[in-house]
């Protein structure tokens, strides 16, 4: 069988990272994945999907033509006959994919909710209206927490199911090894070492971390920021840190392709996030046995193991640096966690093996019938 996904955005985000993990581990003898682009231009990782059996259809810019873009995606619907269509979706701000499989009477349709918040506010509106008129009594609706639940589908409730975004743990296993070596590469091998992952976008809030690490470099010259990822803020970002004269102390690593190794580096994971629906990040840094600070923005759903601190944004950077500081002087030190995270069900076999079982079952189920 084939099951159809929508979305792949231009970016390696979440979705695409948790899509590619999963299809790496499900049994492509019996099901294999197709993907949706919108915009015809190719994305820097799709060989990797392709390598694995994908099919990959480009469809018009919806922005730009919304009534191409919907009139391809019905026929290659159509034309593959796809009895399962799994939408990938961070909001309702477009609900077409939805109405065309919908229409089109696509057996098993999935709806599955990334994130927990937009901070457009023409998109939160946008979400708020279609969300209004929305009838999910068709859909099966999936879920990476009970909050991002909550912002798409209105409620969370039994008919939500929670598919935990499941990493490979012995990848993210903490190693000694790898650490010194990544950590002396980039010259931070005597230092103590604050970092996150992520991309360099509104959402993660990077402005507010440098103005944390600013406030602790007063007080602690020992201190290195290690920001593994990219984005559209990333010269804003640098000018801010250039401004502030850290930019010897600040890391920018880009988009890596091997993270797990950036997080051996790490002596403390923090995460400003103004939202998130669930992070993985700050699952592969606790399965990296670091403390972590999270904002409170964030899920509490996040706090896997005994690991995570949770504090407001609006306390400020002050009391972000405070608390930053009084972790540093305790001299957490790293422990194991990945008996405890396989245990609560974030091992990605686990999800694969949810989602492979799913989709068979519906495959099966229709041919009964």
């Amino acid at each position: 069988m084939r099951v159809l996904h929508i979305q792949l955005d231009m970016v390696m985000g979440g979705i695409e990272a948790f899509l590619l993990n999963v299809y790496k581990r499900i049994d492509r003898n019996k099901i294999q994945f197709d993907f949706i682009e919108y915009g015809y231009e190719e994305r820097k990782f799709d060989y990797q999907y392709v390598e694995l059996g994908a099919n990959i259809f480009r469809l018009p810019d919806r922005r730009k033509n919304p009534f191409k873009a919907r009139n391809e995606l019905k026929q290659i619907i159509k034309r593959n006959g796809y009895k399962v269509v799994h939408i990938h979706k961070n909001s309702l701000s477009d609900i077409s994919a939805i109405k065309i499989c919908g229409r089109l009477k696509v057996p098993t349709i999935i709806i599955h909710s990334h994130n927990s918040c937009r901070d457009s506010k023409i998109i939160t509106a946008m979400h708020k209206l279609n969300l209004y008129h929305m009838d999910f009594s068709p859909y099966v609706k999936f879920a990476c927490s009970k909050e991002a639940g909550k912002w798409l589908f209105g409620d969370y409730n039994k008919a939500i199911t929670i598919v935990n975004n499941g990493i490979d743990l012995e990848k993210f296993k903490y190693n000694p090894e790898v650490r010194d070596r990544i950590r002396r590469r980039l010259g931070i091998d005597q230092f103590y070492v604050i970092g996150t992952v992520g991309r360099l976008t509104n959402q993660k809030n990077p402005y507010f971390l440098i103005k944390v690490f600013h406030q602790l470099r007063k007080t602690n010259s020992q201190l290195k920021l290690l920001w593994v990822g990219d984005g559209e803020l990333k010269p804003s970002v640098e000018e801010i840190v250039d401004r502030l004269g850290e930019a010897s102390n600040v890391h920018f690593t880009g988009r890596v392709l091997n993270p797990q190794n950036y997080y051996q580096a790490i002596d403390l994971f923090v995460m400003t996030s103004f939202y998130e629906g669930f992070p993985i990040a700050a699952i592969e840094a606790q399965a990296n046995g670091l403390p972590c600070i999270l904002a409170d923005s964030i899920t509490r759903e996040a706090d896997i193991t005994d690991m995570v601190e949770f504090l407001a944004l609006d306390e400020g950077e002050h009391a972000w640096a405070e608390k930053i500081s009084d972790i540093i002087k305790e001299g957490i030190k790293r422990r194991n966690q990945t008996d405890i995270m396989r245990q609560k069900g974030y091992d990605i076999q686990d999800t694969v093996n949810y989602l492979q079982a799913f989709y068979l079952k519906a495959n099966d189920s229709l041919e009964i019938l």
